[in-house]
Order: C-alpha cells, then sequence, then structure tokens
C-alpha cells in the first residue's frame, strides 16, 4: 500500500516541527518521562505534586515508555539531549496509531475495494487534524489505536475481539467511547449478527479484566485505590464539571469543530454514501448517533469525536468512487471528479497553513529551549516557569540541565517574595512583565500565534504573532560568576 507512504511522511513532519506538548497532554508526557528516568523511583514522579483535575492511568504512558525504553537509553548513551527523547515518545505513539491505521485500511481495501482505500488515504493526507492527533499524547489519541482495531473487527465480524478491544478503550482510556462502539454493537444485534449472549459473555469478562488491571497497575502509581477513568466519568458525566473548562452550542460539532476537520467535501460524500452503498449506513449511523448524543455535553473539543473521521472519510470515498468509476459516462462525472479534487488539494493548502500556525502556538516549550543557550550550562540556576510557560510546551523532558533548578509552583503573586528567590523567571509577557522591571533584566522574548492576516499581495495569507512570554534575569544575579544572591525584595 505505497499510498499510506504519505500519511507516514506528514506525521513525522509533524512531529519535527512541533515537538512540544499542551496542558491537555502534560500528564501522559510527565508520566512517559518519569518512567524512562526515575522507573519505579515513585518519590520524584511529577503527578504527586502536580496530579491534576482528574487522575488520568498509567497504563498508556507505560506502554509508550516499554516501547523507547531501548532508544532512550541509547540516547543517554551517545549523551543526546533529553528532549529527543520527547520526539521519540511521540514516534511511538504515532507509529502504534499508524499501524492501526494501515489495517483499517486494509481491511477497508478487502470490503469496498482498492479505490475507496486509495481515495480515503488522499483524504486523510489533506486533512489536518486527525494526523496532528495521532502522535500527540492526549488520552484520546492513546485510546486511538484500540478504536482503529475495534473498526476493523467489527467490519470482519469478529464480535469476541471487538467486545475485548473496545472494552480496553472505554475501560482503560474514554468511557464515552462507550457510546460509539456500543451503537456499532446495537446495529449488529439488531441485524442479529451476534447474539446477546455472546455480548454479555465476553463482555462481562472483559469488564472485569480491564477493571481489575487499570485498578492493579494505577493504584501502583497512585499510591491509593482507583480506577482513573471511573473517576473521570464520574467528574465529567455524573457531576458535569467538564463545563467549567468552557461550553459551547448544541451543534458546535457539526456545525464547526468536526467540519473543520473533515472539510465540507467530506461532509458531503458521506452523507451521500448511504444511497449509493448500503453498507456505509452500519458505518455512518454509530458515528452521527455518537456525535449527536455526545451534543448534549456542554464543554465540547474535536479530541472527543476525531475517532469518527477515518470512518467518514471512508463512507466519502465510497461516494466518490462512485464518480470516479462512472468518468466517461458524462461530462458530469468528469466534472465532479475533477471538483472533489481541487476541494482536496484546496484541503491540503489550508492544512499546511494550520501547520504554520501550530509552529507557533507552544511558546512555553520554545522558550524553555531557548532559555538553555542564553544560560552558561555551568552557571548556578533556579528558574522559575509560571503557568502559560508549562501549558504551552514546557515540560520536565526539555529540563536539559541535571545542575539546575525547576520550579513550577502554581499560583505564586508576580513580585512576591516567592518569586524574588529565583534566579530566573519565565512568565507571561502579558500580565507579569510589568511587576518584574525594576527587579529584573530581560534575556529575550518569544513570540506565538495570535491570528491570520489576509494580505492584498502575495504571499496574500500572514500568521500575526506576539510577544508571549519573556525571560528574566534577576539583578541579583551575578551573569559572569554565574551567581545569585537572593535579598527576597519586596517589588513596590
Amino acid at each position: 500500500m505505497w499510498f499510506f507512504i504519505p500519511i507516514i511522511c506528514v506525521v513525522l513532519l509533524e512531529i519535527y516541527l512541533t515537538p512540544y506538548t499542551k496542558v491537555e497532554e502534560s500528564f501522559n508526557t510527565q508520566a512517559v518521562h518519569d518512567l524512562l528516568e526515575f522507573r519505579l523511583n515513585l518519590t520524584s514522579y511529577d503527578h504527586f505534586e502536580f496530579p491534576g483535575v482528574v487522575p488520568r492511568t498509567f497504563i498508556g504512558p507505560l506502554v509508550l515508555a516499554v516501547l523507547a525504553a531501548p532508544f532512550h537509553f541509547g540516547f543517554k548513551l551517545c549523551q543526546f539531549p533529553l528532549i529527543y527523547s520527547l520526539y521519540l515518545t511521540r514516534v511511538v505513539l504515532s507509529f502504534l496509531n499508524l499501524s492501526a491505521l494501515y489495517l483499517y485500511f486494509r481491511q477497508i481495501r478487502s470490503s469496498f475495494g482498492p479505490q475507496v482505500c486509495k481515495i480515503s488515504c488522499f483524504l486523510t493526507v489533506s486533512q489536518f487534524h486527525f494526523l496532528f492527533y495521532a502522535s500527540r499524547p492526549l488520552p484520546n489519541s492513546l485510546a486511538l489505536s484500540s478504536v482503529l482495531l475495534a473498526f476493523v473487527f467489527v467490519i470482519r465480524k469478529d464480535f469476541a475481539s471487538f467486545i475485548w478491544t473496545s472494552a480496553f478503550a472505554i475501560l482503560i482510556f474514554r468511557s464515552e467511547l462507550a457510546v460509539l462502539l456500543g451503537l456499532f454493537l446495537l446495529l449488529e444485534l439488531i441485524a442479529r449478527n451476534v447474539s446477546l449472549d455472546t455480548v454479555l459473555a465476553h463482555g462481562i469478562c472483559a469488564l472485569t479484566f480491564w477493571v481489575t488491571l487499570s485498578i492493579t497497575v494505577d493504584s501502583y502509581f497512585w499510591q491509593k485505590p482507583i480506577w482513573p477513568e471511573g473517576a473521570v466519568f464520574y467528574y465529567n458525566v455524573i457531576l458535569n464539571k467538564s463545563s467549567a473548562w468552557g461550553t459551547l452550542p448544541f451543534h458546535a460539532y457539526f456545525t464547526n469543530l468536526l467540519l473543520k476537520a473533515i472539510g465540507p467535501l467530506v461532509a458531503f460524500l458521506a452523507v451521500l454514501a448511504p444511497f449509493l452503498d448500503a453498507r456505509t449506513r452500519n458505518l455512518l449511523v454509530p458515528c452521527v448517533g455518537f456525535v449527536l448524543l455526545y451534543s448534549f455535553l456542554p464543554h465540547k473539543e474535536l479530541r472527543f469525536v476525531i475517532y469518527v473521521v477515518p470512518v467518514l472519510n471512508v463512507c466519502a470515498a465510497r461516494a466518490w468512487s462512485y464518480f470516479s468509476l462512472n468518468w466517461l459516462k458524462s461530462a458530469f462525472f468528469k466534472l465532479a471528479h475533477l471538483s472533489f479534487t481541487c476541494l482536496v488539494l484546496l484541503s491540503l493548502f489550508a492544512s499546511l497553513v494550520m501547520l504554520k500556525c501550530s509552529m507557533e502556538n507552544y511558546p512555553g516549550g520554545v522558550a524553555l529551549e531557548r532559555f538553555h543557550k542564553y544560560v552558561s550550562p555551568k552557571a548556578e540556576v533556579n528558574l522559575h516557569m509560571d503557568n502559560l510557560v508549562c501549558q504551552t510546551g514546557a515540560v520536565r523532558f526539555g529540563q536539559l540541565n541535571p545542575n539546575w533548578t525547576y520550579n513550577k509552583t502554581e499560583h505564586l503573586k508576580p513580585g512576591s517574595p516567592e518569586t524574588l528567590r529565583f534566579s530566573h523567571l519565565l512568565v507571561d509577557m502579558a500580565t507579569d512583565y510589568q511587576v518584574y522591571k525594576s527587579t529584573h533584566t530581560v534575556l529575550f522574548t518569544v513570540k506565538g500565534y495570535s491570528h491570520l492576516v489576509f494580505e492584498t499581495q502575495w504571499p496574500y495569507l500572514e500568521i500575526e504573532t506576539v510577544p508571549k512570554i519573556v525571560a528574566l534575569q534577576s539583578k541579583n544575579y551575578d551573569s559572569r560568576a554565574g551567581r545569585f544572591e537572593s535579598r527576597h525584595e519586596k517589588v513596590i
């Protein structure tokens, strides 16, 4: 399947150009780092000091760490910078997800033919978000490979494997997948392709096994009895506290988030597909039902429904193949086929623009990397990173000097005696810089994405950036000697 190669190239390019991670990926990123660096020395693990709003499972990070460990130790022997292992972690995750995606496309080739498979790959390459998420250590991305395998099994009518794989994704990573994968199973029950006895037998066994595994593994790493995904479900669904992170209208997935991810062409062709091939109904109906039901939760993010993108692409590809196979019959089919091709190329251009925007969207990671180039590695450094820095890319993989002290204590008041104890600061340029003008000097600033500007001249589109992060050095710091004397001064 040579046409899968562009997908691999796109993902690797995205990892190279946007290596840093954001706050939603923080737990898994830090957990992989701690597993690689500290192994069973739990006292040094990040999650005890910064547990996050809800607990997350260690099973995903453990899988990534085990697969990455041989290469990580090789990097250490070669004295490569620790940041290389962040690239490695994302490559390992993308390997898992792309392997599952490859098996999914092979099944599509077997069930729908090579033409549909090729068009599906073509559509996938042209879309930004799905492949971008494939290598990002989000809980949703960790579940993605299992979901893709579940799609393979349900198309094959291998229901035992489908139930076990689905239960793994639901009970370990993302409980909302019970709606998506449950709807697939419900259609098969209605069609009498599988018996209720089979579902119950495998379902009860899978539930018992995966929940027991999660409780065993996660209770060890959290040092208390816990089933993380059960706690997440209670917080997000029962208590509905996810709304505190923002809400969107009921229709947002259909009119904005999901439409932005797949594009209007795929949306149109996916809706058309069931009228051309009845087999696509069993793929499309559960996906639409899942997005519809999940829309009742006020807090909405694309990553919550990203799993349906490969299915929608296949439905759209099946409709497109109808037009391409009838290419010679009339001018209408030729015009439609050419129009679809042009729209996909336009989508590819939009993806390149979004990738460029994403490159400017991790100022915290860039600031931490640049800081190591501005200060002598032999200097005495006590660095504090504020919330914005940590939320936009500064993680433990970026803490390259073992002799320095890196601190990310939250809720410190800018200019307070606590902040003046640090020799250096990485802080929010917009809100904190003015407070430190009398006590610190500026080392550098890092710009971040602001908005797109449309111009009347070439290149017609420009990415506007503004200063986001400022690196500050205390005036009590002797840069020549590389020493710092804290006087705990207050800023007036």
